[in-house]
């Protein structure tokens, strides 16, 4: 996701990647998230879902449902997206 929150064409192909999925029908899951305002910048486009260093390092999978719980408990979700909605 490098450039996505302030490269304009990176933007652009960012968007057009996210309209050709929707189109189809498909789950959009942004991968590389690693700042605030990339994951800011993807809710604006309306991708929905991302994973990267900004969400969580790689755990063991006996460790996912801890740590998402953990994210819920602390009200992450809201404060990185800034609207509450995840």
């Amino acid at each position: 996701m490098s450039g996505v929150a302030d490269d304009q064409s990176a933007r652009s192909l960012v968007r057009t990647i996210i309209a050709m999925g929707e189109s189809l029908g498909l789950d959009m899951v942004a991968e590389g998230v690693e700042s605030v305002r990339q994951l800011q910048t993807l809710a604006e486009l309306h991708c929905a879902k991302a994973q990267g260093y900004l969400i969580s390092h790689p755990v063991p999978p006996n460790s996912i449902s801890q740590t998402v719980a953990a994210l819920d408990q602390f009200g992450a979700w809201s404060k990185l997206r800034g609207n509450g909605n995840i």
